[in-house]
């Protein structure tokens, strides 16, 4: 049993002890590094007002003009986006927005055999239609030609996107992206989540608050200090001696935090600004941990809360889109960390307590409680199911389903959608299985590459996730469409799949997507040389191999595992991509019975005993190696993640070891 265990700050625990915080948690978060007290709060009482501000991105405000006018000129706008769940969730929460503005905007996605992003045959008919204006969501980056074309037949264009751009971008009238963007600080959105924050960013464009240079003034230790901001972006940090020095600011709002400064009406007789007081920000979110945050950060807070409250519409678009950002960003497995956790988080807790009519048809339909679901149910079977028609030809149905119409009858069609997918790719993943081994030694033991004239394009991600799941190594799987090849690269590691293809960008007419998630689309003239660069590059992945070292986020004395723990480690869901199940490890836990489960008997159910609790453990492909392996009266050392398993409406905590040795 390999495992590290990182030592603990035990500065940084004693210090947020105070508060309030278990030992169990602050120990997590410092072994993954998430020790600033933005990370902290994002952790562990994530608050929307932690956010980023949408005007960090170079072209927002071109953006907003150029929607502002076209609203205003009744101009056509059409919404384009992805066939996935990120793709539809962006459009559905665009077009709703948009629309509920009175803009004359329709949507449209590939379907069928059309192509990744934009589609050069479609523009004659947008052209015919009278379209002013394209905005692409969740692609579009990487679309120079198409990008060209609209701007030459005078349809203009704003792409928001989040996938790796070119070394070009293209000629967009306005292009909003946090991975093209010089300014923005976080990469990792998904385009749900950039589109969610521009609607954001535009409630605030066409505010009163657009453009005010706003003073916080708060003190430490008997000093002032001013942060001044400009559409929620903090632009400079100011130390004062006296309180009239703010005068030379030229402010438009000054903002007083509240607990910072005495007698203020007397004070700032002599102050030319608008004078608001911020409330305290302990008093907003009535919890212990805001009184050791910094204070700086407490004042930002609650300003962001004092502007979100003036701006009506922003709480309702929270309840509406917050559960479709979950959705788009943990289908498109971004990692959940920082903003994305802010915006998870409070996806989870909008979709349980205000549940689209559709949503709660879905749930019923497939017999999961939409009061106990968690990101397991979301990732495994909610993305998938919506997933489905995009991938088998029609995402219309899923952008359907998300603003919640055609209700009587979608939710039936998405279901028999995804068994049809799945029958496929299991047809394909079983195909494809009987020369795994030769496959990837062809490839020199680096990768595995399949293609078929008889798949559907819409399997061969899921494919190639399940073929790398058991290679261990990345897979390519692609399928025939008419004179093309198109095809999805998967894997884990730390290699970038789109900077890899981008080595053979000369063989694709389309290629984009993720570190360790890209597409690409060839001629099938070009399938020997595609295989003769994978030949001779596979080398790149030659350090790919898993790592078998378990890195452990918190030691739990046998003693303390138990229901509370359960209750404690979940309130890091939603999990995801940087934001696991924490591994944990016990020592010297004694072992009551076993036995052997699944159909071949290779599965493990454990008892564990702890002398105040009792607990069944779950250790999958390890059946026969322990019946081997196991000692009467030994105790064992057990490294595993907490799991609650849902069984005919019974919630069951369990064990799902990774990991044991004898103690």
């Amino acid at each position: 049993m390999r495992f590290i265990k990182k030592e603990v700050d035990l500065k940084f625990i004693k210090k947020w002890m105070q508060t309030g915080i278990n030992p169990i948690i602050l120990a997590i978060l410092d072994r993954r590094k998430l020790i600033s007290d933005s990370d902290i709060i994002n952790s562990i009482f994530p608050v929307f007002e932690n956010i980023l501000s949408p005007f960090l991105f170079e072209d927002i405000i071109k953006a907003y003009e150029r929607i502002n006018k076209a609203i205003a000129d009744k101009e056509k706008i059409l919404i384009f986006g992805d066939r996935d769940v990120d793709g539809t969730s962006s459009i559905s929460i665009l077009f709703d927005y948009l629309e509920n503005i009175n803009a004359n905007v329709s949507w449209e996605v590939p379907v069928k055999n059309d192509p990744y992003g934009l589609n050069k045959n479609k523009f004659n008919k947008w052209i015919k239609n009278g379209i002013n204006l394209c905005i692409t969501v969740d692609c579009g980056i990487t679309n120079l030609e198409e990008i060209k074309l609209l701007k030459e037949s005078n349809i203009d264009s704003i792409i928001i996107d989040h996938h790796e751009p070119h070394s070009n971008l293209p000629d967009a009238y306005a292009i909003i992206n946090p991975k093209s963007s010089k300014t923005f600080p976080f990469t990792y959105l998904a385009a749900c989540g950039v589109v969610f924050l521009f609607i954001i960013g535009h409630i605030i464009f066409n505010s009163h608050f657009f453009n005010r240079k706003s003073v916080i003034l708060y003190g430490i230790n008997s000093k002032y200090y001013l942060d001044i901001y400009t559409n929620l972006h903090l632009t400079d940090t100011h130390s004062i001696k006296n309180l009239t020095d703010i005068n030379k600011f030229n402010i438009d709002d000054l903002y007083i935090y509240d607990t910072c400064i005495k007698n203020p009406d007397n004070i700032f007789k002599s102050i030319k600004s608008k004078i608001i007081k911020l409330q305290n920000i302990t008093k907003i979110y009535k919890n212990k941990l805001f009184e050791d945050i910094s204070l700086n950060l407490c004042t930002k807070l609650s300003f962001y809360n004092y502007i979100f409250e003036r701006l009506d519409k922003i709480e309702n678009l929270k309840k509406k889109y917050l559960p479709l950002v979950m959705l788009g960003t943990i289908a498109d497995i971004m990692p959940i960390i920082d903003i994305n956790r802010i915006f998870t988080h409070l996806g989870f807790y909008y979709l349980k307590k205000n549940p689209s009519e559709n949503f709660i048809n879905l749930f019923d339909q497939i017999k999961l409680d939409i009061n106990t679901i968690d990101s397991k149910d979301i990732s495994w079977i909610i993305c998938p199911l919506l997933n489905s028609p995009g991938r088998l030809g029609d995402a219309n149905k899923t952008v359907n389903f998300l603003l919640n119409k055609n209700k009587n009858s979608i939710v039936k069609e998405i279901i028999n959608i995804n068994t049809e997918r799945k029958i496929k790719g299991d047809k394909a993943f079983k195909n494809f299985s009987i020369n795994i081994n030769e496959n990837k030694n062809f490839y020199n033991n680096h990768l595995t590459f399949f293609y078929s004239d008889e798949i559907d394009r819409g399997i061969t991600g899921i494919t190639a996730l399940k073929i790398s799941k058991q290679t261990k190594s990345p897979s390519i799987v692609a399928a025939k469409e008419g004179d093309f090849y198109s095809g999805s690269i998967r894997g884990d590691g730390n290699f970038h799949f789109v900077q890899f293809l981008e080595k053979a960008k000369h063989l694709f007419t389309q290629y984009g997507g993720h570190k360790n998630a890209a597409g690409f689309r060839f001629s099938i003239e070009n399938l020997d040389d595609f295989k003769n660069f994978l030949l001779y590059n596979s080398i790149a992945f030659e350090n790919n191999n898993e790592d078998d070292v378990l890195y452990i986020d918190a030691e739990i004395p046998s003693a303390f595992l138990d229901i509370n723990l359960f209750k404690m480690i979940k309130l890091f869901e939603p999990y995801g991509e940087k934001n696991i199940n924490p591994i944990l490890y016990t020592s010297n836990i004694q072992i009551d019975s076993f036995f052997r489960l699944g159909e071949s008997k290779k599965h493990l159910k454990l008892y564990f005993n702890t002398d105040t609790n009792k607990f069944t453990g779950l250790f999958w492909n390890k059946g026969e190696w322990f019946e081997n392996y196991y000692t009467s009266g030994s105790k064992y050392n057990i490294i595993y993640q907490l799991e609650i398993n849902k069984f005919n409406k019974n919630l069951i905590p369990q064990l799902i070891l990774l990991d044991m040795e004898r103690s």
